[in-house]
């Protein structure tokens, strides 16, 4: 580019007025067609500038480019990668279910036994009262709370009286038995029958 024949070449793309159809104040009111060193220094570092200026803005493309793909490939997950989070969700929500179902069971138990326990309460409260009054001696107290439990006083009227029956004597008798029975009773033995 510094050629004397590149240089010559550029004062006439600069000498070419493409704007002389509107009018500039500022413009410059001659054009000679030649252009200083100064002019071509100048115009040589914008152009070098302009190139610099793309090369810089073509270069950050790319880059983005590259980030962009460098991206990609770090995201793009296996296929055995993804079977296994899959898998391990799978694991995770079923412990999560069975430990729920768990918790059911257990606080249902823990409910019955409360209820178990009020009534074991309740009766074991009476029993104490019924005991208290046996113990205290006091009959007409016993007679009358037994009766609101239900029981009825023993007396001729509610008893009934019975003979024995006159019985034989058991018998013993000696029954022989032979090598089956005795493996059967074995076997009976053996395997809990």
């Amino acid at each position: 580019m510094n050629s004397r024949s590149g240089v010559l070449e550029r004062n006439k793309y600069f000498a070419e007025d493409v704007y002389s159809d509107i009018e500039n104040p500022y413009a410059s009111s001659t054009s000679t067609g030649t252009l200083s060193d100064a002019d071509l220094d100048i115009l040589a570092i914008q152009k070098k500038y302009n190139q610099q200026t793309s090369e810089a803005t073509q270069q950050q493309t790319t880059n983005k480019v590259q980030v962009k793909e460098t991206a990609v490939a770090k995201t793009a997950v296996s296929t055995k990668t993804k079977v296994a989070i899959v898998a391990y969700i799978a694991v995770v929500l079923l412990a999560i279910i069975g430990i729920s179902f768990c918790g059911v069971a257990v606080s249902g138990a823990f409910k019955s036994m409360a209820a178990l326990e009020g009534e074991y309460a309740t009766v074991s409260g009476d029993l104490a009262e019924l005991e208290a009054l046996i113990n205290a001696d006091n009959y007409e107290e016993l007679a009358k709370r037994a009766e609101e439990l239900g029981f009825i006083d023993a007396n001729d009227a509610t008893s009934h009286t019975y003979e024995l029956l006159e019985t034989r004597p058991a018998q013993n008798f000696k029954i022989e038995t032979n090598w089956f029975d005795q493996l059967c009773d074995w076997l009976s033995g053996v395997f809990g029958g």
